[in-house]
């Protein structure tokens, strides 16, 4: 999978493909090949980059060994932006915009599956312009509701700001942003 990676503070990246075969046999890396039982399963795949992407497909009695799909056609798109600040009393805006340090690169985004409550983390691009940190993510999602967490939100505009709940419908864009003020001052 490519993605376009704008650049400025609200450049929010954008696939430019993403396909997936499925087939109904897994080899776990040996050279023999297990086939696999009828049931729902999930892919997830990562970069280096921190992207990550999840596929949920269905495996049923009596359908054929194989089949192939786009991401796109059994899911949806969550776009998530957060904007995180001010992060220090008295601050000075940068001319450029460039990742954050630590803590805010390692903050991840929690999302939980309504109702079953299953939860996945999402690394999120965080940038920081000297005065706030902006982060965002897009990834697919199965259609269905789910809230949005921080892996740790410790400011004071966190307990109004998260979690946020959203809806994902098939083959639609859903875009989710959150804004928390930390207070500081």
């Amino acid at each position: 999978m490519a993605v376009v990676l704008p650049s400025g503070p609200n450049g929010i990246a954008t696939p430019m493909s993403a396909n997936l075969t499925a087939s109904a046999e897994y080899s776990g890396g040996s050279s023999s090949s297990t086939l696999l039982a009828p049931g729902t399963y999930t892919v997830a795949a990562g970069d280096e980059w921190g992207s990550v992407v999840l596929i949920h497909f269905t495996i049923g009695v009596g359908t054929s060994a194989s089949s192939t799909g786009t991401g796109t056609g059994t899911t949806g798109t969550l776009q998530a932006a957060f904007d995180v600040g001010p992060i220090q009393p008295v601050c000075r805006v940068n001319a450029t915009t460039g990742p954050a340090q630590s803590p805010y690169s390692s903050i991840q985004a929690v999302v939980t599956s309504q109702p079953s409550g299953q939860t996945v983390s999402i690394p999120i691009l965080w940038l920081s312009n000297g005065c706030s940190v902006s982060g965002s993510l897009q990834v697919p999602l199965a259609p269905g509701t789910y809230s949005v967490n921080l892996s740790s939100c410790q400011w004071m505009g966190c307990s109004n700001s998260l979690p946020k709940s959203f809806t994902v419908t098939t083959g639609q864009s859903t875009t989710v942003n959150v804004s928390i003020d930390t207070g500081i001052r």
